[in-house]
Order: C-alpha cells, then structure tokens, then sequence
C-alpha cells in the first residue's frame, strides 16, 4: 500500500541546498498502523508530505496506492490525495463553518457520497470523538483539544485507504489521546487502510504494529522498549514500574511548516450543505512547495 525504496529529499538551491531525507526505504501494508518516532527536525513530517502527494518526490521510487509519485502528473496526485485522509498537528479548520460543517465538507470530493449521506457519515465521525453536543459550534467556541478532535473525525470520515497523523495526540488529554489513537487503529484493522503516525507520546506506542525511528534524516527500525498494556482509554503504561525508557524523545516543542488543507477550495464548490456561503468566501492557507490539490 505504500513504499519507499530509496527515497532522499532536499530543501533550497545552490549553496543553500540542504538534505533532509537519506536513502529513506519502509514498506507498509494494508491494515497495519506504524508509528514514527524522533527528535523535531529529524525529517518526520517531511516523509510524511512525501508519503502524502503534497510534496513532490525528488530522487527514488514513492509508491502510495499503487501509484507512482515520482513524476507522477496532477491528475495521478489529486486521484491519491483523495483516498488519504491526513491529521494535521494544526487543525486548519475553517473558522466560518460549524463543526459538522467542518466534516461534511470534507466529503464533497467523492462523487459517490450524496448530501444525506455525508451529514450522517459526519454525525456519526463527530460522535465517536465525542462531539455530538458540538455540531453547530464554531472552531472559535471551542478547546484546542476538541478542535484537534474536529480534524480527526474530518480525516476518518471519508473512510480513507491510508491515514497520515502528524502528533495526532499532541494536543489532548491522555484519556481523548487514547480514545482517537484507539479509534486511528480500529479503522485501520477493519478497513484494511494503513496508518502512518508520526508521534512524540509515548503514551500511544502500544497502538502500533511497528515502530520507526527517524533521525537525522535516516530511517531505521526503533529498538524495541519495554512491555506495556493498555489502560482503559487504550493509553498505554508500563507493565513493571521500574521499566526502562523507550528511548523515544519526549515532547518539546515542533519546528515545522503547517501545510494547508488541500483541495478545500475544490471540496467546497461540490458538495456544499444547505445554507453556507459561497466558496470564494473562503481563503485557503498555502505553504510554499506544497502542490495544491
């Protein structure tokens, strides 16, 4: 389902040209949910932009769904972008619509989801994070925690073939933290999609099928740590109180680019619910080098 093999990236031009990723080969299959650990700047979040089509790969093969993504054309990347559904350490929620607004949106882009269909799909995504009392608010009448949960419930919605989470759990408690890693794995087990989640709380390693570790731009299997079960929130603890440390870096503040929620603009003139404003209202982020959908 996708699969790195010997995948490097640079940044800049000229004297300026900096390697981030180096020789970056993985394979990960339908169903299995694979974490990546790191320190920030290690290259994360850029391998998960390339998995992702929202960057274009460089040198070596990318291939996500089947597809191609080196050289791959706009059509290809689009046709990609749509059956991925990407968490966002920022939530880049758009503050002129409601939480359930904020979720139907996102289904706009399959054609075969009627309007009907996509407000249940998204009444029901909003519950299981635990918003149902929330569907007509807006992001700025919310917690930072429940409008990272509004962005999990837009990615899953869709029911997509792959899930992309950068820090999914960075901003919640351990109990919601525990609750949306749980759901992350439950769609990836009786869907069948692959989960990439990139994470610094060690507190949801127990979720994974593998976990890998980036650092300095090179990615290598992580040593395993110690044995852990999960709590009632599916938060996983350590199964002796004395156990070691994973090794895995603690939280610490994240230097990255926040990318843009791609193919809104496109999203929003198909499918829009009853009564929400005309699209050109709306001004949708960009990064610079990140390929629109």
């Amino acid at each position: 389902m996708i699969r790195l093999d010997h995948v490097s990236h640079m940044y800049g031009a000229g004297g300026t040209r900096r390697q981030v990723l180096f020789d970056a080969c993985a394979h990960v299959a339908p169903g299995e949910v694979v974490l990546l650990t790191g320190p920030s700047g290690s290259g994360k979040s850029t391998l998960l932009t390339l998995i992702g089509a929202l960057r274009a790969a460089q040198t070596g093969s990318m291939q996500v769904l089947g597809r191609e993504l080196r050289a791959a054309s706009s059509d290809t990347l689009i046709e990609v972008r749509r059956r991925i559904g990407y968490i966002f350490q920022k939530h880049n929620l758009l503050e002129c619509l409601s939480v359930l607004q904020n979720v139907q949106v996102s289904l706009a882009a399959h054609d075969d989801i009627d309007r009907p269909t996509a407000r249940r799909r998204a009444i029901d995504m909003l519950d299981a994070v635990g918003l149902s009392a929330y569907l007509d608010r807006y992001p700025r009448q919310l917690s930072g925690g429940q409008q990272q949960r509004v962005a999990i419930a837009r990615a899953l919605a869709g029911r997509p073939r792959i899930i992309l989470a950068d820090e999914p759990t960075a901003s919640l408690d351990s109990a919601t933290g525990g609750e949306v890693a749980m759901r992350i794995r439950e769609l990836a087990k009786q869907e069948g999609c692959a989960a990439v989640v990139v994470t610094h709380d060690q507190r949801i390693l127990r979720i994974a099928d593998r976990v890998l570790q980036m650092e300095d731009g090179r990615l290598t299997a992580a040593p395993p740590g110690p044995e852990k079960t999960l709590g009632a929130h599916g938060v996983a603890s350590n199964s002796a109180a004395t156990a070691p440390s994973t090794g895995v870096p603690g939280s610490m503040p994240n230097r990255r680019q926040t990318v843009g929620w791609i193919s809104t603009a496109r999203m929003l003139g198909t499918c829009l619910p009853a009564g929400m404003p005309a699209p050109q209202a709306y001004k949708i982020p960009s990064t610079p080098g990140v390929s629109g959908g």
